[in-house]
């Protein structure tokens, strides 16, 4: 039978991340021993109070459909912190959805804005789903491709001025930046919401890795900005990251008032709300003592350390550590071979890695390696990713 799958499915593609999961599992179900460096969740579970909370929320009974924009009390908690942590007012009641991910949140804000014929600018190297989900709209992505230098990657104004036209929506940028480990800087962001005036753009802003910053740096939120940022910005964000609660799918979208307005409507047709008992999750989270987050960025901070040791000792000199997120980019020029090549040699010799290739142009050269493992598999991982390039 022709099933006759509609075309703008047929026509997305799949996840690269999940195809080299999957390929990795195929040579493990054939009795290879593989070491992943690959995984992009926190490996920690979530704290306590947090689970307390839900179990605390369904003895109450608290089983039935969340009001459409999610729960009043996770939208203040949430008012609560971007005032605590950005000095941003929002209001609770207009500017707030909430949503079961950052991935349903980015589906919100890009199907609200975004159209056929419309056109959205994504940096590249890219998170590879962006383009689906721009695709999936009906929209068309344009990369704009940035410029590594000393492990800081950032797109130059004049590859953004290029890539924008006519037809020309939005920017999506995701910062902490994915998969380059990247923290773009203040000057950076405030020259892209001029660039967004100038060509009266929205800006989606994925700040799920915001609280995995190093070396003393502070997350910038676009919205909090300038009042212009505020005025064009869509904030996406999850609980994921922050509070290892990848598991339970729940984030939010903070957005002017008309802006929010069209994800509500976008979001009643996808999925309605979060679960009600998981949304206590996110008020627990928010409220609760941050000391977990805290101590987690600490390890994450000093498993960093560890790769930096290790890929020391493999070049001979001392690599740029990533700025933020969990994932160190590696310059992999130095071995004379392109990253997918060299993905599949370490894959043959039992480590799991990301070629930078899949996330766009911009990537080749780099191998992504994710640090979110306990040091001793982490440690187990580098130790024969080092043995097996050294013979190189």
């Amino acid at each position: 039978m022709d099933y006759r799958i509609a075309e703008r499915v047929a026509a997305s593609t799949p996840s690269a991340v999940n195809q080299i999961l999957a390929k990795a599992r195929h040579a493990e179900a054939r009795g290879r021993d593989l070491v992943y460096l690959l995984r992009g969740e926190p490996d920690f579970a979530t704290p306590s109070h947090i689970s307390l909370a839900v179990v605390q929320a369904l003895e109450a009974g608290e089983t039935h459909y969340p009001p459409l924009q999610g729960r009043a009390d996770l939208r203040q908690a949430i008012a609560d912190r971007m005032s605590r942590d950005f000095a941003l007012s929002i209001d609770p009641n207009e500017e707030v959805l909430i949503t079961t991910g950052a991935t349903m949140g980015l589906y919100a804000a890009i199907f609200s804005v975004v159209g056929p014929g419309d056109e959205v600018i994504l940096f590249d190297p890219i998170y590879d789903p962006y383009a689906t989900v721009v695709t999936l709209a009906g929209g068309t992505p344009r990369r704009a491709h940035a410029v590594e230098t000393g492990g800081h990657f950032a797109v130059p104004r004049e590859a953004l001025e290029e890539a924008i036209s006519p037809r020309t929506r939005a920017i999506l940028v995701n910062n902490p930046w994915n998969p380059t480990g990247t923290a773009m800087t203040r000057e950076e962001l405030a020259a892209l919401v001029t660039l967004a005036e100038a060509h009266d753009l929205v800006i989606i802003a994925d700040e799920i890795y915001e609280k995995i910053v190093f070396d003393g740096r502070q997350h910038t939120c676009l919205a909090a900005l300038s009042p212009e940022a505020r005025r064009r910005t869509i904030v996406v964000n999850s609980f994921s990251k922050s509070y290892a609660m990848t598991g339970w799918r729940l984030g939010y979208n903070i957005a002017p008032p008309a802006l929010t307005r069209a994800m509500w409507r976008t979001a009643e047709q996808f999925s309605r709300s979060a679960t009600t008992f998981v949304q206590y999750a996110g008020v627990a989270a928010l409220t609760g003592p941050q000391e977990p987050t805290a101590a987690m960025v600490a390890h994450y901070a000093a498993r960093r350390q560890i790769v930096t040791d290790a890929l020391a000792g493999l070049l001979g000199r001392r690599p740029n550590p990533p700025e933020a997120t969990f994932f160190y980019f590696l310059d992999i020029r130095p071995f004379g071979k392109d990253s997918q090549s060299l993905a599949d040699y370490l894959l043959e010799h039992g480590v799991v890695t990301i070629p930078g290739s899949i996330y766009g142009p911009a990537g080749e050269g780099f191998l992504r390696l994710s640090f979110s493992y306990n040091d001793e598999a982490l440690r187990r991982g580098l130790e024969r990713m080092v043995q097996v390039l050294s013979a190189l």
